[in-house]
């Protein structure tokens, strides 16, 4: 996935560029021109409705219906830009997009901050061996900041607080980073209010409704589990675009499965304490090894030049 703004030209670089890649248009970014393509009145009268709209709705459905009631019922059918970044909502809609893994970024903001980095450094006047020479300080300087404040050592020697006395609790103090396990133990303390009801069966896969307790609602969530990967996913989508093991499908773990320990499969390395400690490999199979490397300008190598020449050119397609 990679998150930008709505501008065209950026738009058709990645599509040449970037082909196999999810382009997502920042949710911020269209949120904050409502202001601007709302008059006043309006915007303070419906922007909060659409707000609610936009990022509560859990289905394409839901959205769908919830945004033309919103316009019709106000008369804003005329409003062409409402109009556009409907027709574009598959690109960034958060219900829309949560089939793609996002590390939990929905906008381009951190892009900002890269801007920053980039100006403190680098000039417009700088030849391209300079952007090199700076950049390279600059990734130097960050990176001495990032092991002053790693708390590995934290998450290695002291335990996480667990609350609820059970094994999978125990399980995933030992395996996730402090921060990280603490936003699990809430999931897993939230999963004992649910109930599921198993809808169908057949020989490939198991259905269930996943039903809040003591609330009185029509709503619920559908949680499919395939018999043959032994995986279980719900139509929240939180394991698809966080990798999180959420509310849900704790619920079905701990009432259905029976589990004591996290599956494996429900397991990704970025978020354990481990997500420095093991081998990470390149596309060409060839080991990441965690280093400062020391540029030295006049040594070139030739995939140093053709990775330049790649930054160039999807830059100029991105300007062009």
């Amino acid at each position: 996935m990679i998150i930008t703004d709505q501008d065209p030209a950026m738009t058709k670089a990645i599509t040449e560029a970037l082909p196999h890649t999810f382009h997502r248009f920042c949710s911020w970014h269209i949120l904050n021109k409502f202001s601007k393509k709302l008059d006043g009145l309006k915007y303070q009268k419906y922007y909060q409705i659409f707000h609610s709209c936009i990022c509560n709705s859990n289905s394409a459905e839901e959205f769908d219906s919830r945004w033309t009631e919103i316009i019709e019922n106000n008369g804003l059918s005329d409003n062409t830009w409402l109009e556009s970044i409907y027709k574009i909502r598959s690109s960034w809609i958060p219900t829309l997009v949560n089939h793609c893994f996002s590390a939990r970024m929905s906008t381009s903001q951190r892009v900002d901050s890269q801007h920053s980095f980039f100006k403190n450094y680098v000039f417009e006047l700088n030849l391209l061996v300079d952007f090199v020479v700076h950049f390279k300080r600059e990734l130097l300087h960050q990176r001495h900041n990032e092991l002053e404040e790693d708390d590995d050592h934290i998450n290695i020697e002291e335990k996480p607080k667990t609350a609820m006395s059970l094994d999978i609790e125990d399980h995933m103090a030992k395996v996730y980073t402090r921060k990280f396990f603490y936003e699990v133990q809430e999931q897993l303390k939230e999963s004992f209010k649910y109930k599921l009801e198993l809808v169908r069966e057949n020989v490939t896969h198991c259905v269930f409704k996943v039903i809040r307790k003591n609330i009185d609602t029509c709503k619920f969530r559908e949680l499919t589990s395939e018999k043959e990967s032994d995986f279980a996913s719900c139509r929240c989508r939180k394991w698809e675009s966080e990798r999180v093991p959420y509310r849900h499908v704790l619920s079905y773990l701990i009432k259905i499965q029976d589990v004591d320990k996290l599956p494996i499969q429900y397991i990704i390395k970025r978020w354990t304490k481990a997500a420095r400690q093991k081998f990470v490999f390149d596309s060409d199979g060839l080991e990441i090894k965690d280093h400062i490397f020391h540029f030295n300008p006049f040594d070139f190598k030739i995939s140093d030049l053709n990775r330049i020449k790649g930054i160039l050119v999807f830059s100029a397609k991105a300007f062009f």
